[in-house]
């Protein structure tokens, strides 16, 4: 089994470089959170895209379609000759 070896920061007088893995856990944090925002906002738009897009596709509800009004208007002249 290998062992590993760790590189602890230290200061001129022998005690652990706390700031310097505080800043790093920091950057770490910051780029954590920034490419966890990015895919949020990235399905956020998609899930946007698709709903309006959905939106415009579904037929409308109005009282009746033009197709609808003229079938009847046919079928009306055709049942009055």
């Amino acid at each position: 089994m290998n062992t590993q070896t760790l590189e602890i920061r230290r200061r001129t007088n022998g005690a652990i470089d706390i700031d310097h893995y505080r800043n790093r856990a920091s950057m770490d944090r910051r780029a954590a959170m920034t490419s966890t925002g990015r895919q949020v906002n990235f399905s956020f738009l998609t899930a946007a895209a698709v709903l309006i897009i959905a939106a415009f596709a579904l037929p409308s509800h109005g009282p009746t379609s033009k197709t609808a009004t003229a079938s009847a208007a046919t079928t009306i002249a055709l049942a009055n000759r």
